[in-house]
């Protein structure tokens, strides 16, 4: 009797022991888990310019850019490709509705990557352009001059604009100084050409409800290509990273 009683107790503790060791979750002892972020209810829609391109022309040069919509993305068209010269900036955009929904960080059994909510909300995109009127006739996108030509600094470019009452996410960002520079005091006659690619750029789209403005950061499904030509002119050009992630400009004279 004294000897079984002995390896019931011994029995007992090694699987106390055992239990102890396995890893806790919120499904139970020893489960294997992960996080993951699940989607709640609408908040609120919204319609807003969306940007496609941010396109920054060198002073007394040009610059070309166009973007695409990435395979994933459920777009179906894209503006045509966008040209600015002499310091000015242009932007392309589009008219979307954008919808705010909660999300919340659930936990679910079986063994994969921990992927919680890193905020309270998300902006879904809905790809599909609402038609504006543009010159007398609807269109699925819109070229705003966000900076006239003859500016050889690009610090004070907006990164919120309106237009029929519509105003558009903000696509700005700090800007980065020192990002490099071209510069031909040395010799005028030398020129220079540059390319930058991004993907998925982030916008912070805005949202006002009961409690006050929200600003929702997103990616949009696309990529962008911009070309930009130096040395028209002798001087410096100090490249600074901008809104949308491309490059914007100030010229100093030799």
């Amino acid at each position: 009797m004294r000897r079984w009683l002995l390896s019931t107790i011994s029995i007992g503790t090694v699987a106390l022991l055992i239990l102890l060791l396995l890893p806790f979750s919120p499904i139970g002892w020893g489960v294997p888990y992960h996080s993951t972020c699940q989607e709640g209810s609408v908040v609120q829609r919204s319609e807003l310019l969306t940007p496609w391109l941010i396109l920054a022309s060198p002073y007394l040069n040009n610059a070309t850019g166009f973007a695409t919509p990435l395979d994933n993305s459920q777009i179906r068209n894209a503006p045509p490709p966008g040209n600015e010269s002499n310091g000015g900036v242009l932007g392309q955009f589009s008219l979307n509705n954008w919808t705010q929904v909660s999300v919340t960080t659930v936990w679910v059994a079986g063994p994969g990557t921990n992927l919680p909510c890193t905020s309270l909300f998300i902006a879904q995109l809905d790809p599909t352009p609402i038609p504006i009127l543009v010159g007398g006739s609807e269109s699925d996108f819109i070229s705003l001059h966000l900076l006239g030509a003859g500016n050889s600094t690009d610090r004070y470019l907006p990164v919120q604009v309106s237009y029929q009452g519509f105003r558009s996410v903000v696509f700005g960002v700090p800007f980065v100084d020192n990002y490099g520079y071209f510069g031909n005091c040395g010799d005028p006659t030398v020129q220079y050409e540059e390319r930058l690619n991004t993907t998925n750029p982030l916008v912070a789209v805005p949202f006002v409800g009961p409690t006050g403005g929200i600003n929702i950061t997103a990616a949009l499904p696309i990529s962008t290509h911009y070309r930009y030509e130096y040395g028209g002119g002798a001087g410096t050009w100090f490249r600074m990273l901008g809104p949308f992630g491309a490059f914007t400009f100030e010229w100093q004279r030799c």
